[in-house]
Parts: structure tokens; sequence; C-alpha cells
């Protein structure tokens, strides 16, 4: 489909999910909510995707949450799906962003350009890897405004302990990248101008990994949350046969008898 609130492209493997509303800080509306979860959908359903970006446009913000005014600019051109209720799905067309980029088969990287806040910070938090430039701000703000944090509750003590997370949650203060780095919240902090380059540089390094043998990791990681350790055990059985069998697994042992790197098969 043809999107237009939101870039998509794919290269060398890697699929870019640019929120491209730079007027508005790249908030979302219900429009946007609805292309990025069927850029979510192209990107799993494609083989040769094997690693997802994620980034706003321009350089204010990252995404400041939910854009009010934005939500009813041009009705007449929204898709009719873009204003249906989803059943049964909290939080609607967000909360169905933030399971599909948990049920994604692919590592997910968030390069963080400015500011997040709101549902735009939970949006980070749903991602594999974060990375921030120097100019980007984190704030959670929903207790500001009065309202439950979507997705936030879950996500933020499960990476930053917590402690921690509860102290961003009650307070709803604005904090740096370099804070956000020593939280554990992002993994590096780089200039603005190489933001990009360092996600690329990332998902570029994840591409080389087995296709099958990442989704699977990625799903025992994320269930591994929630999960007692012998149900944990009982999938990393299964997930293990799975991978066992495939010829990346061949190629595998055959390159540590050989003695050399791996090199896995693209689609």
């Amino acid at each position: 489909m043809e999107f237009k609130s939101i870039l998509y492209q794919v290269a060398d493997g890697v699929a870019t999910l640019t929120l491209n509303r730079p007027q508005r800080r790249n908030a979302f509306t219900d429009l946007m909510m609805m292309e990025i979860v069927q850029a979510l959908a192209d990107a799993d359903a494609d083989p040769q995707v094997r690693a997802l970006i994620i980034t706003g446009a321009g350089d204010r913000a990252f995404c400041p949450g939910m854009d009010l005014r934005g939500r009813s600019e041009d009705p007449a051109q929204w898709p009719a799906e873009a204003t249906a209720q989803l059943p049964g799905q909290p939080f609607g067309w967000f909360g169905k962003i933030l399971t599909d980029l948990r049920d994604v088969g692919k590592p997910t990287i968030c390069a963080v350009n400015g500011v997040a806040s709101g549902g735009g910070f939970s949006l980070t938090l749903a991602c594999d890897f974060r990375i921030a430039s120097q100019s980007a701000r984190f704030t959670a703000i929903f207790l500001d405004r009065g309202l439950m944090a979507m997705g936030m509750t879950y996500l933020l003590p499960r990476i930053v302990g917590i402690e921690n997370a509860l102290h961003i949650l009650y307070t709803s203060r604005m904090f740096s990248a370099e804070e956000a780095l020593h939280l554990g919240l992002v993994g590096r902090v780089v200039p603005s101008g190489e933001l990009m380059d360092s996600a690329r540089a990332l998902a570029a390094e994840l591409v080389k990994a087995p296709a099958l043998a990442v989704k699977l990791t990625r799903r025992a990681v994320y269930r591994g949350l929630d999960n007692d350790f012998h149900q944990h055990l009982a999938y990393e059985a299964w997930a293990q046969s799975m991978c066992a069998a495939t010829q990346d697994a061949k190629e595998g042992r055959a390159a540590f008898l050989e003695k050399r790197a791996p090199v896995f098969k693209r689609p």
C-alpha cells in the first residue's frame, strides 16, 4: 500500500520505518498507527527483511505520542480501517503496534532522534535495541495528563528495574540521552549526524545471523520474561530441534570444524 504518514524502505536486508510527520513532531494519528501496523506486517512477511529500524523524520522529535489535533486532519482521506475499533485489542491501534512489535520475527532497532514522550516513549521500549542521538530526551508524561501509561508499566521495569521505572512514571520528568544510557534504557548514545549510520551498522551485524534461529531466540527471550523455568526449558528444547534441522545449523557445524566464520544462507 502507499503510505501517507510513514516512510518504509528496504535495502540490504534491513527495513527502515520512519515516522514522517515532522511538522507535528511525528505525533501519532489513527492513520499513522494503521500504517505502522501494515508496515510491521510487511516486514515480518518479507523473507528479504532480516532486521527492522524505526526512527522519526527531522531532528526535533522521535515521537511525542498522540496528536490530539491530528486525529481529525483530513478524515475524508482516511481508509475506513483507520477509524475502526479493534475488538479485544487494548488501546486499539496503538496496542496492536506494541503487540505486533513483540511478535515480529525480526530484530528491531529504535533510532531515537529527539524527544520520545508518552506513547512515543512506549514505542521505543517495545524494540529490542535503542540507540539515541545526543539530542534525544525521554519522558513518560502519562501521569501529568491524569492517564495510565500504555504498555510502559510492563516494558519499562523489565529494562531499568522497578525503582527506576516507578520514578520515571511517577514524576513524568524529562531526562537526557546520557541518563538513559546510565539507566540501561538505551545501549548507545551517538552524535545526531551519526544516528542512522550507527543503527544501520548494528542492523548489518544482525542480518548475518541465521534467520530461523534469530526468530526463535527472540521469541524465547521474551517468553522467558513470563514463563517459569520448566516451561521455558521445554520451549528452548523445541526451538533447538527446529534449528538443528536447518541448513544454517549444518553450516555452523562445518564452519566450526573448518575453523572459519560461518556464512549463513540469505533468501
